[in-house]
């Protein structure tokens, strides 16, 4: 998870950067601007399932019930991270209230956001499988629901 979530943010970094210092003034640049927010996008979601199937305690979690929260939470957390880059940069005057804290306010403020967002993204997991167990859909299983290979020992 820490290698994709790094590649991510070097691409989107110094992707640019990179790529124009081996190829100087190429149109390749701008091709690579329209496509890197994509390409991070699609590994932190990547990283985010790998998150979500491995994290919890649960050893038969299927692929299917995890896509849709990992994507839930890439998208909530590129829309709060822009927010947030807005207020900072436009509204939020820290280095008056906090002095040279400022920085560690609102990085830890940052992180709590990013946060909320990966957990209402495994939530929405959470209550989209439930659902489809209630409905009684095939290898979907009920919140505390256990399949035979993971009993209580």
């Amino acid at each position: 998870m820490g290698v994709l979530i790094t590649l991510a943010l070097m691409i989107v970094t110094y992707g640019s950067a990179i790529l124009d210092h081996l190829v100087p003034h190429s149109a390749a640049i701008s091709v690579w601007n329209a496509g890197q927010w994509p390409a991070a996008a699609i590994l932190v979601v990547l990283a985010l399932l790998g998150l979500y199937r491995f994290a919890p305690n649960v050893k038969a979690q299927k692929w299917k019930w995890l896509l849709p929260g990992s994507i839930l939470a890439t998208a909530l957390w590129l829309l709060v991270s822009f927010v947030f880059r807005m207020y900072v940069t436009h509204a939020g005057n820290f280095g008056v209230m906090y002095g040279s804290l400022g920085a560690l306010v609102i990085l830890m403020f940052w992180f709590y956001l990013s946060a909320v967002s990966i957990l209402i993204g495994g939530e929405m997991n959470a209550i989209l499988e439930d659902s489809a167990a209630k409905r009684k859909v095939p290898g979907a299983k009920r919140r505390g629901q256990h399949t035979p290979s993971q009993e209580p020992e």
